[in-house]
């Protein structure tokens, strides 16, 4: 069971077709599908949870996944678990380390020898320097 995230109309090279996202992952939908004609008469909206038949091919890198039909669910969708975010945090926590690392390292090789006599202010020439890395890492400035 899946969750539709959108639905789009496109026609290219002559072929008609619907894109259906669903949890991250995009479908599609010819005219000779099933689901294609469920689209067509409006049977699903953005929203809904479906249960979908599709097949996959893979060419070179890339996957498609096209849908044949689907079916409204009646089974409860389930609450996503916060794994994604607690995996964010962590990668963010890991990155800022890194960051400090790289500026410790930087100030302490005497690259910045005026800021190694005052503690204070090593301390905060090191985290301004990392918060520099971090502006870079973050947002590529």
């Amino acid at each position: 069971m899946t969750r539709i995230d959108a639905i789009e109309y496109t026609e290219k090279n002559n072929k008609k077709f619907y894109k259906v996202t669903a949890e991250g992952k995009t479908y599609r939908a010819f005219e000779e599908s099933d689901a294609f004609q469920q689209l067509n008469d409006t049977e699903f909206k953005i929203g809904d949870n479906v249960d979908i038949k599709s097949n996959e091919t893979q060419v070179g890198e890339y996957t498609y996944r096209n849908l044949e039909s689907f079916t409204l669910s009646t089974k409860p969708i389930a609450e996503p678990d916060d794994t994604a975010a607690m995996w964010a945090r962590k990668d963010k926590r890991i990155s800022r380390q890194a960051c400090l690392k790289a500026a410790s390292r930087l100030v302490a090789s005497g690259l910045i020898p005026e800021a190694i006599p005052d503690v204070k202010k090593f301390a905060g020439d090191v985290i301004e320097i990392a918060k520099e890395f971090e502006k870079y890492v973050y947002e590529g400035q």
